[in-house]
């Protein structure tokens, strides 16, 4: 999808880097194309990975082995890897508290970090809350974000209802 984005975004990065991804299906072709044009050694983390392939990963990303971790959500919470200079969500997360999670595994123990997110116009209904969450904590907003109105308006829970004419609802 942007690919290219993101290897320029790696090309200014120094490992231990953390790449979420939202589909696990996805997962394994990335790193494979992540390690292939950057020379960057990937290990992959998500649920359809056995406990101990998991395991073995994360152990090489904590000691260095692998530069990458490219992950889903099954990493955003209780992982805990010292040094993280970059996590990069490849696909936004669907919520604000994901995003919180995901972006807490770097900067950790009072040291900063740097977390970058490509938005899509399918990712509208984060817009919101990422523009205010970013505001809130003194982040800089980026422009394409700050002038999306998009990131003006709460996004409703429910779908519109939509009228139905009398006659279908008879049953013939």
């Amino acid at each position: 999808m942007y690919r290219q984005a993101l290897i320029n975004v790696l090309e200014d990065c120094q490992p231990p880097i953390i790449i979420f991804v939202n589909q696990k299906k996805d997962i394994d072709n990335l790193a494979k194309y992540v390690s292939t044009i950057t020379r960057l050694k990937c290990a992959t983390f998500h649920g359809d990975k056995i406990q101990a392939k998991r395991e073995q990963a994360l152990n090489g990303f904590k000691t260095g082995f692998y530069d990458l971790l490219i992950c889903t959500n099954l990493a955003s919470r209780g992982l805990d890897v010292e040094g993280i200079k970059h996590v990069i969500n490849y696909d936004a997360p669907n919520s604000i508290a994901d995003y919180t999670h995901r972006i807490g595994r770097t900067g950790r123990a009072g040291k900063k970090g740097v977390a970058t997110t490509f938005l899509t116009k399918n990712d509208q209904e984060i817009f919101y809350d990422l523009r205010n969450y970013l505001v809130e904590s003194k982040q800089k907003v980026p422009d394409a974000l700050n002038d999306h109105p998009a990131a003006y308006v709460k996004p409703t829970l429910e779908k519109p209802k939509t009228e139905t004419k009398e006659e279908d609802n008879n049953v013939p």
